[in-house]
């Protein structure tokens, strides 16, 4: 499995003020108040997977139902999807697109786990934003900005052991991009642009070709 297990769940914050929900209210301690999005993989219906939040923002597996498998957690009692690390994925636009490309802050908080990479491999992309693993098991949380530059933070460490870990990533509309990775500041890179590019990709969890 070259890209191992994918997140157990991915919480999304947007606030329209342009004004971050504090990352560190996300480490250990997610919260569905005020979040998009949340998919705990054990919620779900056949080929779609469930949004907790209520929302309604439900992702669909891909390219069949039983493409993506389910593993144990990072808690008792929970689960985790499994990908094949080629073909298989989450679509989380399969109803109409939730994510304003004009956003003004994006929180996301996820668990991940990956061994025996062999490329680069997405967790969450969006085209314009994106959290991956690189193919040395570093983890990457990039942006792509309306000047067509890329802003991006990548973890001193390599993660690709196998084990869960937690990661953070934070963008702020024409300010930062910053990530933590098990509680530890991964740092952060300035933005030049002043929103997100607009040619955006299809939502996905979990899919390789990065």
């Amino acid at each position: 499995m070259p890209l191992g297990t994918a997140p157990t769940y991915l919480d999304i914050i947007i606030d329209a003020d342009n004004v971050a929900v504090e990352a560190d209210e996300y480490i250990r301690n997610t919260s569905l108040d005020d979040a998009l999005v949340s998919y705990t993989m054990e919620q779900r219906e056949g080929a779609i997977l469930v949004d907790a939040t209520g929302n309604g923002n439900h992702g669909g597996m891909r390219p069949l139902a039983d493409s993506v498998s389910f593993v144990d957690g990072i808690n008792e009692g929970t689960e985790a999807a499994e990908f094949d690390g080629t073909t298989s994925y989450v679509d989380t636009d399969i109803y109409e697109p939730w994510f304003d490309e004009d956003v003004g802050a994006v929180t996301a908080s996820m668990w991940v786990s990956a061994s025996s990479l062999s490329a680069d491999g997405y967790v969450w992309d969006r085209g314009n934003l994106s959290v991956y693993f690189e193919s040395t098991g570093e983890i990457t949380f990039a942006i792509v900005g309306d000047d067509l530059a890329t802003y991006s933070v990548t973890s001193t460490a390599s993660y690709d052991d196998g084990s869960y870990h937690h990661v953070v990533v934070e963008y702020v509309k024409g300010s930062t991009v910053k990530m933590w990775v098990d509680d530890t500041s991964e740092g952060s890179t300035a933005i030049s642009a002043t929103e997100l590019d607009t040619k955006a990709a299809e939502g996905r969890l979990a899919c390789r070709d990065v």
